[in-house]
C-alpha cells in the first residue's frame, strides 16, 4: 500500500494532527452561534480541543474586544501553530517507510 508523505504511521500522524487543527477551526466557527453547550456536537469539539487550548487559556489574561475574545484567539492560533509544528518534527523524525 502506498501512503502520500510516507509511510502508515507518518500518515496517521498527518490524519490525527490535521483532525486536530480542523477541531480547533470548528470550534472557534460554532462559538459564532447561539448554540448550548448541551448541543452534542459543541459538546464533542469542546472536548476534543479543551486539553490543547486550555494551557494557553491558563497563561493569558481574559482580554476582549467587543465580541472577540482576543485570548481565545491567542490561544486558537499558538495551538494551531504548535500542532502544525509538533506534526512536522514528528514525522520528520521518523524513518521514511514507517
Amino acid at each position: 500500500m502506498n501512503f502520500p508523505g510516507g509511510g502508515p504511521l507518518h500518515f496517521i500522524i498527518q490524519v490525527f494532527f490535521g483532525f486536530l487543527i480542523l477541531s480547533l477551526f470548528v470550534r472557534a466557527i460554532l462559538s459564532w452561534f447561539p448554540l448550548t453547550p448541551s448541543n452534542p456536537l459543541v459538546r464533542f469539539f469542546d472536548t476534543v480541543t479543551t486539553p490543547v487550548l486550555m494551557p494557553v487559556r491558563k497563561r493569558l489574561p481574559a482580554m476582549s474586544i467587543g465580541m472577540f475574545d482576543i485570548g481565545w484567539t491567542v490561544a486558537f492560533l499558538f495551538a494551531w501553530w504548535a500542532l502544525t509544528l509538533l506534526a512536522g518534527l514528528l514525522s520528520g523524525a521518523l524513518p521514511s517507510g514507517w
